[in-house]
């Protein structure tokens, strides 16, 4: 069965699932790290791998003012999407295999991946950002949600039913060069807690890899408060 064929028999398995229909604190910690990044009222944003649109929902009523493209493998899971958030206007979802993916002169400013990647081998990496890199302007931001290696591994042992992998986890250093080979760079990533006190998520922030012309260089008394900040006997002890 390829890739492809497995994630979808995978996640159709949910297609009736009222639980899916409920927003997830997962969900929630995503849109305020969207916002933390800089997402606006007005932006474009593609939803990769959307499932039934539960953040895809969210995102749509934070840019009121812009659009969202909620995009995934699975028909089903798109027809079902399009008929629970049909009242909202600037959502749109679509199926589709984003390797191929192309809308001549669109472009988005957030690319969105919630805990999809580790549903893909890591030998399409490339292709799926080589998607995002002909879609993507100067200013674009690259989203990725995953859970934490420890987490992956401590759920494939203790709940191996509920992992939604082709890979148990993704390889970090592959993924990161894969996203720089077209293109960008790695500008955040920062593991936190949802579920369980141990980190077991984590988050990265990508950007278009571009010269700085004229860094600006912050002030005298901000870098002087920025010092105060600091107990230099604690750090020293």
């Amino acid at each position: 069965m390829e890739e492809k064929d497995k994630y979808i028999s995978y996640y159709d398995q949910f297609i009736s699932d009222k639980k899916k229909e409920e927003i997830s604190l997962r969900d929630l910690h995503i849109l305020e790290k969207l916002v933390a990044a800089g997402l606006k009222s007005n932006h474009k944003v593609l939803d990769v791998g959307c499932g039934l649109g539960e953040l895809s929902h969210l995102i749509a009523h934070k840019v009121r003012n812009g659009q969202v493209l909620a995009v995934d493998f699975s028909s089903e899971s798109i027809q079902k999407a399009t008929e629970l958030w049909k009242k909202q206007e600037n959502l749109k979802f679509e199926a589709t295999d984003l390797r191929t993916f192309y809308k001549k002169g669109a472009t988005f400013d957030f690319f969105v991946f919630s805990d999809i990647l580790e549903q893909n081998s890591p030998d399409s990496h490339f292709k799926l950002f080589e998607s995002i890199q002909r879609h993507a302007h100067e200013h674009s931001t690259i989203f990725i949600h995953l859970p934490t290696p420890p987490y992956s591994a401590w759920k494939a042992q203790n709940d191996p039913e509920m992992l939604q992998a082709v890979e148990p986890s993704v390889n970090i250093g592959g993924l990161i060069k894969s996203i720089k080979d077209n293109g960008f760079y790695l500008e955040q990533a920062t593991s936190y807690s949802v579920f369980y006190e141990e980190y077991d998520y984590q988050y990265f922030i990508f950007k278009p890899l571009k010269a700085l012309e004229n860094p600006t260089p912050k002030g005298k008394w901000t870098l002087q408060k920025e010092k105060l900040q600091f107990n230099l006997k604690t750090l020293l002890r």
